[in-house]
């Protein structure tokens, strides 16, 4: 499995309680193209970090094991850069 560092911008988050594993919407922030992805997170590890919209600093980790096989990522650290709520404060 390997890991690959990212700045993503965290658009929408899904962190229901029933389920085992939230999600999050994002776009790729550091690409020559954005596009929005759909990207799971374990909530027991990462839900106290991810839970608010804004730009955060993951590490995502391929958990695809079969050679060949398209990638399957997931947030495996998240660190909060800014909030979109300290943005808007800044320019308020």
């Amino acid at each position: 499995m390997t890991q690959t560092k990212e700045i993503i911008t965290v658009t929408g988050i899904s962190n229901k309680e029933e389920k085992k594993d939230g999600w999050v919407s994002c776009l790729k922030t550091n690409a020559p193209s954005w596009k929005t992805l759909l990207i799971p997170f374990k909530k027991e590890i990462l839900g106290s970090v991810i839970n608010q919209l804004g730009v955060y600093e993951v590490s995502l980790k391929n958990t695809s094991n079969t050679f060949g096989a398209k990638p399957r990522f997931e947030i495996a650290e998240a660190r909060l850069i800014a909030s979109v709520d300290s943005i808007l404060k800044t320019f308020k």
